[in-house]
């Protein structure tokens, strides 16, 4: 005779483990939404400190000059065709009027024929009163074709301090005196470095792009970085204190196996206990030709040399951006309340992120063409979108084309090896 009533049993350790999964997401998804929460809000504090640090201390000119002006040597490693001459004659005269009483300017060019030749010979008339060197021919002491295009003109320099400046800058004319200042703030300072902005004559979409950029994502890391203490400098525009180079690096001869040599430079330089500064001028960038596509090429460039030397840095990298870091914040206080829609957040967090940006461009630009509101917005949303497709290019594609018109492979650690020559020198 059948029971009416059937019991199926549960084995105890079933249930033992239905408890224990219970246990877990009661604790994993709030504490991931905390997570997510504190990451995403640092981000948010990060931005509105480096907008602070940017109107304290950008522009701020200090008010004495230099009794005694240590001697300073520029170098200026040019290379140039007739199509990119453009703007350089503006960018390098601005070096042959600043307001410093003992310096010399040393030019180095690697060819004959090169494009910029007859601009410096024209601007070394224009100022005789300007002690200037212009050197042709280059020194392969390695891999590096900065380095090797530099080599000859720093032999030659003859003071202690040396200011590495690239072409496409144009400088204030109190840079250097406030370069120097801050040099001298202690014996320990090695080198001064600028914060890369754009301030180029021509204002289209190419030089918005840049300018959002570097007046953003970059200025906000690199400032972070400084109040922090922490290595992050670019080398378009750096004073260094030859025996901080020649104790920690070698010279420059001991940079010529990196392609980053700026990056590896200071490394060497802060292992060995120097201390950097940051100069209250940014360093502008006046660019030859700027456009979307150049500035794509340009990002993709770094970003395959910081998947070879800083490949940790380069996985967290999207996740400091806008739209994901907005996505894991919204996802987060989603979770602790219904009162406020997940779109909603992260909307909100959107528009304070991009108010934080914009104020920080305004913080670095102290004058020039400024990107109107409306051109902004959308150029902005294009930068933020494009961090992801960019590092995945760079992933399928390992190999760097330089200036020199030579393709290099990048090796962990940032020693770079030449593998063929190539015709189009496209990512500068």
């Amino acid at each position: 005779m059948e029971s009416p009533t059937e019991f199926t049993s549960i084995p105890a350790s079933a249930l033992k483990n239905g408890e224990d999964n219970s246990s877990v997401s009661d604790w994993l998804v709030p504490g991931l939404s905390i997570v997510c929460i504190l990451f995403a809000s640092s981000l948010l504090l990060i931005q509105f400190f480096a907008v602070c640090f940017a109107r304290y201390h950008f522009h701020r000119q200090k008010n004495h000059k230099l009794t005694k002006a240590p001697g300073v040597s520029i170098l200026k490693p040019l290379r140039f065709t007739d199509q990119e001459v453009k703007y350089l004659s503006d960018n390098l005269e601005s070096f042959f009027t600043l307001a410093y009483p003992k310096y010399e300017i040393i030019f180095c060019v690697r060819e004959y024929d090169d494009s910029s030749v007859p601009i410096v010979e024209k601007l070394i008339k224009k100022y005789p009163n300007i002690p200037c060197k212009l050197l042709i021919g280059g020194n392969d002491i390695g891999i590096n074709p900065k380095i090797n295009n530099m080599q000859k003109g720093y032999e030659q320099a003859k003071y202690e301090f040396v200011w590495i400046c690239d072409a496409g800058i144009r400088a204030h004319p109190d840079t250097l005196n406030d370069m120097m200042l801050r040099m001298l703030e202690s014996k320990s300072v090695a080198l001064v470095h600028q914060l890369p902005f754009v301030d180029s004559v021509q204002a289209n979409m190419g030089s918005y792009l840049e300018k959002i950029y570097f007046g953003t994502q970059h200025g906000r890391i690199q400032i972070t970085a400084h109040c922090l203490k922490q290595v992050c400098i670019t080398g378009m525009s750096n004073l260094i204190r030859r025996q901080a180079l020649e104790e920690a690096c070698g010279g420059l001869i001991g940079l010529s196996s990196y392609i980053a040599e700026d990056y590896f430079m200071t490394i060497k330089m802060h292992e060995a206990g120097w201390t950097f500064r940051m100069s209250t001028y940014p360093a502008l960038q006046n660019l030859i030709n700027p456009t979307m596509r150049g500035f794509f090429r340009r990002m993709v460039r770094w970003s395959r040399l910081r998947i070879k030397m800083l490949p940790g840095v380069t996985v967290v990298e999207p996740f400091s951006e806008c739209f994901v870091s907005g996505l894991l914040f919204s996802l987060g206080v989603g979770h602790f309340t219904d009162s406020i829609s997940t779109i909603a957040i992260f909307l909100l967090y959107t528009a304070w992120w991009m108010t934080m940006d914009l104020m920080l461009v305004s913080g670095l630009q102290s004058c020039g063409s400024r990107i109107p509101l409306h051109k902004f917005i959308p150029l902005w949303i294009l930068r933020e979108l494009s961090t992801i497709p960019i590092l995945f290019t760079a992933l399928l594609r390992p190999d760097v084309t330089w200036i020199g018109s030579a393709k290099y492979k990048i090796g962990f650690g940032g020693k770079a090896e030449k593998i063929n020559t190539c015709q189009n020198d496209d990512l500068q």
